[in-house]
């Protein structure tokens, strides 16, 4: 079966601005979680995110995350296909699974989810 995308992020450089244009252009019920960030509610039809401050070396960007068996087997073959792996296995905490990171051969950074 094909991974699923189970999780998207909003890497920007101000999330409360970010907050507000999302809430106002799409309608989206936005939380706030103490070092999380905003979730956002997933709706009937869609998947769930996240709006977080960009504190990485990367310019502000929308991640995607697919579901893997295996995070530190798709990375590595990720990387024989010509991708560049960027972290992972890291684990979220309290059960919530695994994330990693990797880009793709034309740079383009894309996340994995692993179930706990």
């Amino acid at each position: 079966m094909p991974a699923p995308v189970v999780h998207f992020e909003l890497s920007v450089g101000n999330d409360e601005k970010a907050v507000e244009f999302y809430r106002s252009l799409f309608g989206w019920e936005l939380k706030f979680y103490e070092g999380h960030g905003w979730g956002i509610s997933a709706g009937e039809k869609g998947i769930g995110g996240d709006i977080q401050t960009n504190t990485s070396t990367f310019p502000p960007h929308c991640s995607v995350y697919v579901e893997v068996e295996n995070i530190t087997e798709s990375l590595t073959k990720a990387e024989s296909l010509g991708g560049t792996a960027i972290f992972g296995p890291t684990d979220l905490g309290s059960g919530y699974g695994f994330i990693g990171m990797f880009k793709d051969p034309d740079g383009i950074l894309m996340g994995l989810y692993q179930k706990p």
